[in-house]
């Protein structure tokens, strides 16, 4: 069986990939990107990122 890679980004890459502030991602949170938490650190699903990149 093969196993799938995800890549993913951090909250800092994310932050400047759309110029944004921290409080706007943690808005971005609730509503539009779904982050995934290991321990204190947050990470996002690149597919999620691409996603939003296109819809914006």
């Amino acid at each position: 069986m093969q196993e799938q890679q995800i890549s993913i980004f951090t909250a800092e890459q994310v932050l400047k990939m759309f110029h944004i502030s921290r409080p706007t991602l943690c808005r971005w949170n609730k509503s539009v990107l779904k982050p995934i938490k290991i321990g204190r650190r947050v990470y996002y699903k690149e597919t999620d990122v691409r996603q939003l990149i296109n819809t914006l």
